[in-house]
């Protein structure tokens, strides 16, 4: 072999691995070597409506169950009622809407 031969192959590899290479450095979102800003800051009045309120209050879960507080029956409601003893007496028409 020749060495004109050896080379034909080495003119593209070096184009195509810098643009490769800069190809990964600019993707992504706000990454260090990226062309894209790190984050975003917040602004003083951000950070002061942000301190203003306190955190949400956190839901119930499975093992933190807890009773609910009171619900107020409006109209427009619809409720279902289900008796605790099926022996009872009193009989509910079902689904009825409150008036």
């Amino acid at each position: 072999m020749s060495r004109l031969g050896q080379g034909q192959g080495a003119h593209w590899k070096t184009p195509l691995s810098v643009l490769c290479v800069c190809g990964f450095l600019s993707a992504g979102c706000s990454n260090i070597l990226g062309l894209t800003p790190t984050g975003h800051r917040l602004t003083a009045e951000a950070k002061a409506l942000r301190s203003a309120y306190l955190d949400p209050l956190s839901l119930p879960r499975e093992l933190d169950k807890r009773v609910a507080p009171p619900y107020v029956v409006e109209p427009g409601d619809v409720l279902l009622v289900q008796p605790a003893n099926f022996e009872s007496p009193v009989r509910l028409p079902g689904d009825q809407t409150v008036l």
